[in-house]
């Protein structure tokens, strides 16, 4: 059997890379992931997990890299980890499945409304960065909160249903 196509996982001090050309087999059939050891996910590291549906990420992940879940299809629901410190529009590019990104209520960075992601608030007028908006959120118009003064790079990458985002 083929391990999946891992370029960088950290767990605890331990680095454990591999490189492949392409994603292997193992990869295309991966359901479950059990991140409860891992502090930082490596670029494309569960790249094309077509059948994976919904991530919760354990309260030790740090950091996740770009493309991380690039083509995870089947991608519905993320609950992020609350020591998260960075977040990148990419690492659900291709998801087009994914309907809602959870930010836990101790999160020292981000928070959540309705799905979408923003920077950490203790209210909606502390709202100033929007990191992501899911792609396959339905809403046909998004009022940008009032209060936000930066739209990350691709945070409405990916979603068809948007006709009008208003700022």
């Amino acid at each position: 059997m083929t391990k999946p196509s891992v370029t960088s996982l950290v767990s605890g001090s331990k680095k454990e890379k591999q490189r492949t050309a392409k994603p292997s087999d193992a990869n295309q059939i991966l359901k479950n992931i059990d991140l409860s050891n891992v502090l930082e996910i490596g670029v494309e590291a569960f790249r094309q997990c077509y059948e994976l549906a919904e991530i919760s990420f354990a309260k030790r992940v740090t950091s996740i890299e770009s493309y991380a879940f690039l083509n995870c299809t089947k991608l519905e629901k993320v609950d992020l980890s609350t020591k998260l410190a960075s977040f990148d529009g990419t690492i659900f590019d291709g998801c087009p499945a994914l309907a809602e990104v959870n930010a836990p209520m101790d999160s020292v960075n981000f928070t959540s409304k309705d799905g979408v992601v923003f920077n950490a608030a203790a209210t909606d007028a502390d709202l100033h960065t929007l990191y992501y908006y899911p792609a396959s959120k339905t809403d046909k118009t998004y009022t940008v909160p009032e209060s936000v003064k930066t739209i990350y790079r691709y945070a409405f990458y990916d979603n068809t249903q948007l006709e009008e985002v208003i700022l």
